[in-house]
C-alpha cells in the first residue's frame, strides 16, 4: 500500500531537521551554499595549525548520509522519500562540487583555459566561474591558493562539468575548506546508490557524467618539484587536495565498478576491476543501468590510472 501523505510529510520534516542539525551555522538546507561570512577568514593570517582543524566537525553529516545509504540499500524508504531524496542530493552535489564550463561559443578569443588531452580534437575547458578561471590562469588573489589545473580528463570525451576541490580547500570560507570537502564521498555515495537499479532507481546512467569530469586541482608541477619551495599553508592545501582528490576518484570507481563487466560477465578492465566486479550477482547489468558497457570500461581504466597517479 502506498504510504499515506502526512506519513511522507512527517519523515521528510524528521530528515530535513536532522540534515539542518548536522550542517554547520549558516548553511541551511538546500540552499546550494549559503554560507555565513562568520566563516570567512583572513588567508594573510591563516596558520598551518588552522588549516584542517575542523575536518571531522563534518563527520556528523557524514555519518548521516550513510544512514541514509544504507536505508536506501535495505529498501526500507517508500518512493516518495526516495525521490525526494534523490532531487535535493542531485541539488547539493552540483551547487556544492560541481563547476560548468563555458559553451565553446561563449570562450572569448585568447582566454586561457585548460587544453584538453584528445590529440585530435583538443578543446579548451574554461571554466565558468572567474575565481576558478582565476586560479588556472595565474591570475589568482587567493593568497593561500596554489596554482590550479584541471587534471584527468578523459581523451574524447566531452566533459561540461568539473570537479571544484581546489577551490573548496583554498577558500577562506571555513565551511567550504574543511566540511564539505569531508561529506564529498558520502554524498556521492547516497547519490549513485539512489541512482542504481538494483535499489529502486532509475540507472547510473543518471550520474555517469561524473566519471569523465576533470578535477581542479594544484597543478603538478606544484606537488612535485615547486613544492618545497611554497608556504606551509600552500603546501596544506595540496596535500589536503591530494587526500580529497584520492579519496574521490576510490569513491567513483566502487560506484562504477561492476560496469566493467560485459553481459556475460568476461571481464575487459583487468584481474583488478574483476575482483571487485566479480563480486556483484543478480540479474542486473551494465545495461540494465542505461550504459554503454565499452564506454564505461574505458572510463573505469582511465581512472584506475589516475588512482594510481594520486597515489604515487
Amino acid at each position: 500500500a502506498a504510504l499515506p501523505a502526512r506519513h511522507v510529510k512527517e519523515i521528510r520534516d524528521m530528515i530535513e531537521s536532522a540534515y539542518s542539525h548536522c550542517k554547520p551555522a549558516g548553511v541551511s538546507l538546500g540552499a546550494g551554499g549559503g554560507l555565513g561570512a562568520n566563516n570567512m577568514s583572513n588567508g594573510n593570517h591563516m596558520s598551518t595549525s588552522s588549516m584542517g582543524s575542523a575536518f571531522s566537525d563534518g563527520s556528523a553529516m557524514a555519518f548521516m548520509l550513510d544512514e541514509l545509504c544504507h536505508a536506501v540499500r535495505g529498501g526500507r524508504l517508500a518512493a516518495p522519500i526516495r525521490e525526494w531524496l534523490d532531487e535535493l542530493f542531485q541539488s547539493e552535489f552540483e551547487n556544492y562540487y560541481v563547476g560548468d564550463f563555458e559553451e565553446e561559443s561563449d570562450v572569448p578569443q585568447g582566454t586561457k583555459g585548460a587544453v584538453g588531452n584528445d590529440d585530435d580534437a583538443a578543446l579548451d575547458q574554461i571554466p565558468t566561474s572567474s575565481q576558478d578561471l582565476a586560479l588556472l590562469n595565474g591570475t589568482s588573489t587567493n593568497k593561500i591558493a596554489p596554482p590550479g589545473e584541471l587534471r584527468f580528463s578523459i581523451a574524447g570525451a566531452e566533459s561540461v562539468v568539473y570537479v571544484k576541490l581546489l577551490p573548496l580547500l583554498s577558500s577562506h570560507d571555513r565551511t567550504q575548506r574543511e566540511l564539505l570537502p569531508v561529506q564529498l564521498c558520502p554524498m556521492f555515495r547516497l547519490m549513485s546508490t539512489l541512482s542504481n537499479v538494483r535499489f529502486g532507481g532509475k540507472g547510473l546512467s543518471e550520474i555517469d557524467a561524473m566519471l569523465e569530469c576533470p578535477l581542479l586541482l594544484p597543478t603538478l608541477e606544484s606537488g612535485g618539484m615547486e613544492f618545497e619551495e611554497l608556504s606551509s599553508v600552500k603546501q596544506s592545501v595540496i596535500t589536503s587536495s591530494y587526500f580529497f582528490g584520492t579519496c574521490w576518484v576510490r569513491r567513483f570507481i566502487n560506484s562504477f565498478m561492476y560496469a566493467a563487466y560485459d553481459e556475460g560477465g568476461a571481464s575487459v578492465a583487468g584481474s583488478a576491476v574483476g575482483a571487485t566486479a566479480g563480486q556483484v550477482t543478480g540479474t542486473f547489468t551494465p545495461s540494465s543501468q542505461g550504459f554503454n558497457c565499452e564506454e564505461v570500461q574505458k572510463k573505469i581504466v582511465a581512472r584506475l590510472k589516475a588512482l594510481v597517479e594520486l597515489e604515487e
